[in-house]
């Protein structure tokens, strides 16, 4: 009763959006498209594959992790974490290239991860390196004692094998652990008024 009252969101969106002027019909159709799945298995229309517009299963995938993180019936779920289950659902409930090409995107350490590194200390995952994914740019925020630092430190890996085998990444560790959160440490990690939200990083 509660999920059938749920699916009505999409057609009431959609009638919402039809009343705007000069609104893009892609925008529209990605509002009715955003919850079909790859294996059919979607709603309203039940539609599959190609059947599906580009933008519509980016939109769907974008928004299946934005809800992991968010609203995941287990606390703080990690960004890690989050882009495993999506890969997971390869072929079933996404296109098997378009997860790729977001894992690419976003990195299997997204911005906000936190995450151990070898040393013990723990660290911010702040930005992507383009080419390679696996070694992202890191804040450390603690020592391998797991106190707060007074000073960050970050770390540029991806230069000096050996370097990058003193801070590789042990584990992702969920939002909160070690009362580390990315959220409250955002001055000190990006300066002030970085300018975080909708449009912006996401922890």
């Amino acid at each position: 009763q509660e999920y059938l009252h749920y699916r009505k969101h999409v057609g009431i969106s959609v009638d919402i959006l039809r009343a705007e002027e000069d609104l893009d019909p892609q925008v529209i159709n990605i509002a009715r498209s955003h919850h079909e799945r790859h294996d059919g298995r979607g709603f309203p229309r039940g539609k599959r594959g190609d059947q599906i517009t580009l933008p519509a299963r980016i939109a769907n995938l974008a928004y299946s992790y934005e809800r992991l993180l968010r609203r995941s019936s287990e606390a703080d779920l990690s960004p890690a974490t989050a882009v495993s289950r999506l890969y997971k659902q390869r072929k079933i409930k996404f296109a098997d290239q378009l997860v790729y090409e977001f894992i690419k995107a976003i990195g299997m350490f997204p911005a906000g991860s936190v995450v151990e590194l070898a040393t013990g200390e723990i660290g911010i995952v702040t930005e992507q390196n383009p080419n390679q994914r696996l070694t992202p740019k890191i804040t450390v925020v603690t020592t391998a004692r797991k106190q707060l630092k007074n000073q960050f430190a970050q770390i540029n890996r991806g230069g000096n094998k050996d370097q990058d085998l003193v801070t590789s990444i042990t584990r992702s560790l969920k939002r909160g652990s070690y009362n580390i959160d990315p959220v409250r440490l955002t001055d000190r990690l990006f300066g002030r008024r970085f300018g975080l939200g909708k449009l912006g990083l996401r922890f």
